[in-house]
């Protein structure tokens, strides 16, 4: 299930060197208010609960959606980037 993005709530944090607003929730894209980029978080396959790609979007292993002021490129440009453990 989807939500509004004004219905959810959210955690700042920082990722890639940048911050961003991360909820648990799925959130419908059409409710994201202009100016902000709208990137899924995926968990590991060992469902240990540690993010480990950011994406447009996640079918399974779902872990949470990112809002940021500023597109992450490589998202943008290859449609995922992995979150490594020394970033």
């Amino acid at each position: 299930m989807r939500y509004r993005a004004d219905d959810v709530s959210y955690e700042l944090v920082t990722v890639f060197g940048r911050e961003a607003i991360f909820s648990c929730d799925r959130i419908e894209r059409d409710s994201v208010p202009k100016g902000l980029y709208q990137y899924e978080v995926r968990h590991d396959d060992c469902c240990q609960g540690i993010p480990c790609e950011v994406t447009k979007g996640i079918l399974v292993n779902f872990w949470g959606t990112l809002l940021t002021r500023e597109a992450i490129a490589e998202v943008e440009e290859y449609g995922y980037r992995y979150i490594m453990d020394d970033e």
